[in-house]
């Protein structure tokens, strides 16, 4: 296993950290699972067949003459890990939000059903005096219904 050592001015490496802290990873392993998808790219025929193959490959491959490939793939692949690892957070929070607001409206649905409920226990109770004051007594009228019919039979 061959070492990599990456320079990255304070503030690239402060968003790299929020990234990786974010989702709860090592930095160091993002920056090595960014690293290897930006060598895909340099190498897009050999990454299609290992399944590493990324969209922007075809901008990557047509630089020509670049001095510094190094530098400009760890910094492309820091830019990329922390714009990719942005977009899952933000999707997470927008998922989140949706059960937030779904739990909020089943809350509010179970409220008006309950309340339909003790609507429908006082009409009954009113009717059938056989329940009055029982404990035991069912919470819907289906319940009564086949109580009723059992006592008849």
């Amino acid at each position: 296993m061959a070492q990599l050592t990456v320079e990255l001015d304070d503030r690239e490496i402060a968003r790299v950290r929020a990234a990786a802290r974010a989702r709860q990873v090592d930095s160091n392993h993002l920056t090595s699972i960014q690293l290897l998808q930006m060598l895909a790219v340099v190498y897009p025929k050999k990454a299609k067949a290992k399944g590493l193959w990324l969209s922007g490959a075809s901008r990557m491959t047509r630089m020509k003459g670049a001095k510094n490939i190094d530098a400009l793939l760890v910094a492309y692949a820091a830019q990329c890990s922390v714009e990719m690892l942005e977009r899952q957070r933000q999707a997470a929070l927008a998922k989140m939000t949706e059960a937030v607001k779904a739990s909020g409206v089943a809350a509010d649905t179970a409220a008006i059903s309950a309340a339909a409920r003790a609507k429908r226990l006082a009409a009954v109770m009113s009717v059938h005096g056989m329940w009055k004051n029982d404990p035991d007594k069912p919470r819907d009228a289906v319940a009564y219904q086949r109580e009723a019919r059992a006592e008849w039979k």
